[in-house]
């Protein structure tokens, strides 16, 4: 019973966290890669804190743009560690990954990141981000994300798509396929495993606290048109 109680506390301070309005914040720095794909199956991305919308392209490249972020209040000691920021881009074994390096332990109070990344949609994706929120759209392969605290959005054909496991440990899961909304069961963390689809990718969705949306309604033959702001 205490467990619950003690889950149950986390979940509120969670979901009003979410509520208080976010602070002023300016960019300080953009980075921004840009790395060819033809030879990878995979790409793996991982960033700490923040906010990514990935958005699957027909080209054979991938490219990342971060918006390194500073809340106004806190501007001048969020500068000096924002500067030590920089992306990591490896090659390996038929596959790409990205992570953040320099990210500060104890002094990140103030700091986030906001990220655009444009992947072939070819490839199976899996992102790992620690607190913030995720948005994929127009993906076709395999799709796997690992959420500590947050929001996952994603957008896929229902053709292209064969099975989801979604599991959110402190939130709501949802699903809307067919013109059906399917709900995750539960009491606090809610689960939903799916195994219906035409396709041949396999969705791993898992969000510590938070809540997951899965939307297979999308249409096949439209793709998203990225701005060019960044």
């Amino acid at each position: 019973m205490r467990r619950v109680v003690a889950v149950c506390a986390i979940a509120v301070i969670v979901v009003l966290a979410l509520e208080v309005p976010a602070p002023a914040k300016t960019t300080v720095r953009t980075l921004t890669e840009t790395v060819s794909a033809e030879e990878a199956d995979w790409l793996f991305v991982e960033l700490p804190v923040g906010r990514l919308e990935a958005i699957g392209t027909s080209g054979e490249s991938v490219r990342i743009v971060i918006e390194v972020n500073c809340e106004d209040r806190r501007s001048a000691r969020c500068r000096d560690v924002a500067g030590d920021i920089e992306l990591d881009v490896n090659r390996r074994s038929y596959g790409i990954e990205i992570e953040v390096d320099g990210w500060p332990k104890h002094r990140s109070k103030g700091l986030s990141l906001e990220g655009r990344l444009e992947v072939p949609r070819r490839l199976a994706l899996e992102i790992e981000m620690g607190v913030g929120d995720v948005f994929v759209s127009d993906a076709e392969d395999d799709l796997e994300i690992d959420l500590g605290v947050g929001h996952a959005s994603i957008e896929m054909p229902e053709s292209a798509v064969r099975s989801e496991n979604l599991d959110a440990g402190v939130g709501e899961v949802t699903l809307q396929v067919g013109g059906r909304n399917i709900e995750g069961s539960g009491f606090i963390g809610h689960g939903l495993n799916w195994r219906d689809g035409p396709g041949r990718a396999h969705l791993e969705i898992n969000c510590g606290v938070g809540s997951i949306e899965v939307y297979l309604d999308y249409a096949d033959t439209v793709h998203i048109l990225l701005p060019t702001g960044l």
